[in-house]
């Protein structure tokens, strides 16, 4: 089993919580999720964000390399040996941590 940095920090926080998703994971918890326009607003803002820093990195001259929807580590080395300046979404990965960073430099 594969875990995130995520899942790990929710853990040290709540080790309940990593039972209950073991449980919902399992299918024997349901959680129901209730829509919050106040998370898709965070949300939205946290894009909107990102791709401004993005936007800066490009005019500061550095080569910017997007990896969004890719899940395979190698694909960040190769991109961190062509010598690109920053990875955008960037999959890392290794004894059984799996984790994806918004921005690599």
């Amino acid at each position: 089993m594969t875990h995130s940095p995520t899942a790990l920090a929710a853990h040290l926080a709540c080790p309940h919580v990593t039972q209950l998703e073991r449980q919902r994971r399992a299918g024997t918890l349901t959680v129901e999720f209730r829509a919050d326009p106040r998370v898709k607003g965070l949300q939205e803002r946290g894009l909107q964000h990102e791709q401004a820093y993005v936007e800066h990195l490009k005019a500061e001259g550095r080569t910017v390399h997007d990896l969004t929807g890719q899940r395979d580590p190698a694909t960040t080395a190769a991109a961190m040996r062509a010598g690109h300046g920053a990875i955008i979404q960037a999959p890392l990965g290794g004894n059984g941590f799996f984790g994806i960073a918004d921005v690599l430099l």
